[in-house]
């Protein structure tokens, strides 16, 4: 996990790593469950996020830990990146915001990552993000599309 979520790149870049490290049935869930992904899915969103984001940096903020089972860990995660590269859409059919270099920073997220039993920790089976209180609503890849200019109408 901190080659991936600790302010790095994985040596062999995020994709290779997510298609290495994601259970073929993974799925990514955010907003409270009003945003749910499959594997591939994922991967794509991430991807689009780079290209323009290709500064995306995922920093965890205090330790990642155990959270009362032996494939559960919770950490508390900032998603920052600034929009140089291609327009932006969180979703398909969604208005792409075309660059301006805006910096942005979600709020905190809580991040909880389920990995898939007998894989030694290896494969993430499920990943949830959620904001935590007090933030001004962003976050997520709907977080950083506000930023840039997007409007929740246009989702």
């Amino acid at each position: 996990l901190r080659e991936f979520f600790d302010g790095q790149t994985p040596d062999q870049g995020r994709q290779a790593w997510l298609e290495e490290h994601l259970a073929a049935d993974f799925q990514a869930s955010f907003a409270g469950g009003k945003v749910v992904q499959s594997k591939e899915e994922f991967i794509a969103g991430c991807n689009d996020l780079l290209k323009s984001f290709p500064d995306l940096a995922f920093t965890r903020e205090g330790p990642i830990a155990y959270n009362n089972s032996p494939n559960l860990v919770v950490w508390t995660a900032i998603v920052t990146g600034t929009h140089t590269g291609a327009a932006y859409s969180p979703k398909p059919g969604a208005k792409a915001m075309p660059s301006k270099g805006v910096a942005v920073q979600n709020d905190p997220e809580k991040v909880v990552a389920t990995f898939a039993p007998g894989t030694g920790l290896s494969k993430l089976l499920k990943l949830t993000v959620d904001p935590l209180e007090g933030g001004k609503g962003f976050s997520g890849p709907v977080g950083f599309y506000l930023q840039v200019g997007g409007s929740a109408s246009d989702l």
